[in-house]
């Protein structure tokens, strides 16, 4: 599976670009690549996005 994900998240009923992922998938494993959106880095409200552990 490949593929290119576009994330946003809902801030106060408004959904904002975060970033995109990408995911690649090679000899049977799987791995993903993201990158964040320049408007959300400069956002106000920004955090970090972290995958679930």
């Amino acid at each position: 599976m490949e593929g290119e994900l576009s994330v946003h998240i809902d801030l106060k009923g408004q959904a904002i670009p975060v970033g995109r992922m990408w995911v690649k998938e090679r000899a049977g494993k799987e791995s993903a690549t993201f990158e964040y959106e320049a408007a959300w880095l400069k956002h106000p409200q920004r955090f970090a996005l972290a995958p679930p552990t």
